[in-house]
């Protein structure tokens, strides 16, 4: 019954953010009350920015789009989030992304502990 972001869910490509996406969708289809979105490049990032409605629970996404979406421009509130999942690891660190995703985490705690 929550209207707040919960969940960020992190994974190092399209093809695996998709993936995570659809089988939480078919998790969720039993839910109407679940709110996933999904956040990743290659799609038009305007169009993102556009479609906001009412946060999702759970935010799937690639590394540099959940940073340009989520903290560069305030796309949704993530102060309550409860849970960051980093899926993949092994391949977040050999491409390179760790760096990024260890200052948003930081980003991500110190806005919660703004709140």
């Amino acid at each position: 019954d929550s209207d707040n972001v919960e969940v960020i869910i992190v994974a190092p490509t399209r093809e695996l953010a998709s993936q995570i996406y659809a089988n939480a969708m078919d998790y969720a289809s039993n839910d109407d009350r679940l709110r996933i979105k999904l956040l990743m490049g290659g799609f038009d990032r305007k169009r993102d920015l556009g479609k906001k409605n009412h946060n999702p629970h759970i935010i799937i996404g690639t590394p540099a789009r959940l940073k340009d979406l989520l903290l560069d421009n305030g796309m949704y509130d993530i102060s309550k989030v409860k849970t960051i999942v980093l899926d993949e690891i092994d391949m977040i660190f050999e491409m390179k992304f760790l760096e990024d995703i260890d200052k948003n985490l930081k980003d991500i705690i110190f806005e919660n502990d703004k709140k």
